[in-house]
């Protein structure tokens, strides 16, 4: 019999066009910068490059923030699952606390964005160019 056979035939040629379809080109944009003509333009860009690095900052200590609730987070189930096994009549296990698990993440993109606009306020040029990085 050529079933099986078959099968795998289509079996393949459906994964191709996944696949196919799945590997779309992707772009990533890069930015060039044209500093501000003024000296008062120069400085205004100096403060939106403190401006950036005080967001970066302020993003990585929301997300250590993140971190030590997320271990506390796995500590307590950790914990409250345990106790559940040898007390079943632990309430205090049943808090929303207990289903919590936090995602963290960076969001430095923000940051890059306000540059941007407080760059250009500034009176600095910004020319963007979208690049194919993969699947071109």
């Amino acid at each position: 019999m050529n079933r099986p056979h078959h099968n795998i035939s289509w079996l393949i040629l459906a994964m191709g066009c996944y696949f196919n379809i799945a590997c779309a080109p992707i772009y990533r944009t890069h930015y060039s910068f044209t500093p501000p003509p003024t000296a008062e333009g120069k400085i205004c860009a100096s403060q939106c490059n403190s401006d950036q690095l005080h967001c970066k900052q302020m993003e990585e200590l929301i997300y250590e923030t993140c971190q030590l609730r997320a271990e506390r987070a796995y500590h307590y189930n950790r914990i409250c699952n345990d106790d559940k096994k040898k007390h079943k009549e632990r309430e205090d296990c049943h808090t929303p606390f207990h289903y919590y698990q936090p995602i963290c993440i960076t969001n430095y993109s923000r940051c890059q964005t306000q540059y941007r606009s407080c760059y250009k306020a500034c009176g600095g040029t910004i020319t963007a160019q979208k690049v194919c990085i993969l699947g071109c």
